[in-house]
């Protein structure tokens, strides 16, 4: 995979990515593809959405059953959600009585790079899920999605169980397309404690917009445009991130 950082001052770039130790590891299988999306939005609105965890319990009822914040970690171009996550899949395993949970942190790299490590007991199953967003006009992103998974038991068993969650994932993003397209970017949301840290967030993503921009809190009320996201869509030329070529 290669990345290619953009400056809208041709500054060089102050950070990496850092290389995944799951990506070369043999107790893991190969990036398997999810799909690719166009989606009319802005690349600071997906990582957002992580942020709004609280969203799973009504957007995505087929996968969460219940989430908590357990932690918000902040080191200086990057990010991590760290998440207590209970689920509604393997229903089989519910019906004997097992609850499924796990933790399930969320990293972001930049405003270009999104990981997903999730850890699904009582099975043991590990999963990590790559979301890259790319800019590609003055409207809408590239949204692509790969993942992998632990090694279990044999490769059927493994291979059937990362078939599933590449259908979910897949599901699971076709759910929020429609709220991304059409949701309003408020300056002053009305938040409380069961929103996730978006605050944090939008402080976190001011840094990756260069000029006069670099230092915003984006708190300032923009001009409404037609698009959707409005209060942060008028800002991609200024933005500055790592890409998946």
């Amino acid at each position: 995979m290669i990345w290619v950082y953009y400056h809208a001052q041709q500054e060089p770039p102050h950070w990496e990515i850092p290389e995944f130790p799951e990506y070369t590891s043999e107790e893991w299988t190969p990036f398997r593809f999810i799909h690719k999306w166009k989606i009319r939005t802005h690349p600071q609105e997906l990582g957002e959405n992580g942020m709004d965890f609280a969203h799973s319990l009504v957007v995505h009822p087929q996968q969460t059953r219940h989430i908590e914040n357990r932690n918000l970690k902040i080191e200086d171009s990057f990010l991590t959600l760290s998440l207590a996550h209970t689920y509604n899949v393997f229903w089989v395993a519910r019906i004997l009585g097992q609850e499924i949970q796990g933790p399930h942190e969320i990293g972001l790299y930049g405003l270009g790079c999104a990981i997903n490590r999730v850890l699904v007991k009582p099975m043991g199953f590990e999963y990590f899920v790559m979301f890259t967003m790319t800019p590609i006009d003055g409207e809408y992103i590239e949204f692509t999605g790969f993942s992998m998974m632990k090694k279990v038991i044999n490769g059927i068993v493994t291979k059937f169980l990362l078939d599933k969650q590449l259908k979910e994932a897949k599901i699971t993003i076709n759910q929020d397309i429609p709220i991304w397209e059409n949701k309003a970017y408020l300056s002053h949301p009305l938040l409380c404690d069961g929103d996730g840290p978006i605050a944090q967030y939008r402080r976190w993503a001011s840094q990756f917009y260069s000029g006069h921009l670099k230092n915003s809190d984006f708190t300032t009320e923009k001009p409404k445009s037609k698009n959707s996201t409005a209060g942060i869509e008028e800002n991609k030329d200024s933005l500055s991130t790592g890409q998946k070529a």
